[in-house]
């Protein structure tokens, strides 16, 4: 790999899931909103609207049910956005954190009223 690319991989590494930031948090993918804005639910099932940053945009695809690291804001006047996505985990990472023993995020998914199948109710 030339060094470009090395600076590159170097740089876009996603923290640990052990040396996060206070603010950051692993949330789950529920819906698009439109305008690169889209609806997470944390771990608690709380359910946030984050928003892309432009160096993501057109670069990263963002599916229901994929993983992301949020870096959660206070909620700005004027908007409804109450963080911002820091990092798209991928299924190679996800695979990389499973195997190493830091990924314990999954069983502690909860499912919230909005989230719920009408059938199941």
């Amino acid at each position: 790999m030339s060094r470009r690319r090395n600076l590159q991989a170097a740089t876009e590494q996603p923290p640990s899931p052990d040396s996060f930031a206070p603010n950051q948090v692993i949330c789950l993918v529920g819906q698009s909103k439109g305008s690169n804005v889209f609806e997470v639910t944390d771990v608690t099932g709380q359910t946030l609207l984050v928003e892309l940053p432009s160096k993501f945009r057109k670069s990263v695809w963002i599916r229901r049910g994929s993983y992301v690291i949020v870096a959660r804001t206070e909620e700005l006047s004027g908007t409804k956005l109450q963080g911002v996505i820091e990092f798209v985990i991928t299924a190679d990472l996800l695979k990389e954190w499973k195997r190493k023993g830091l990924w314990l995020v999954e069983p502690q998914f909860t499912k919230t009223e909005s989230t719920k199948n009408p059938s199941e109710a």
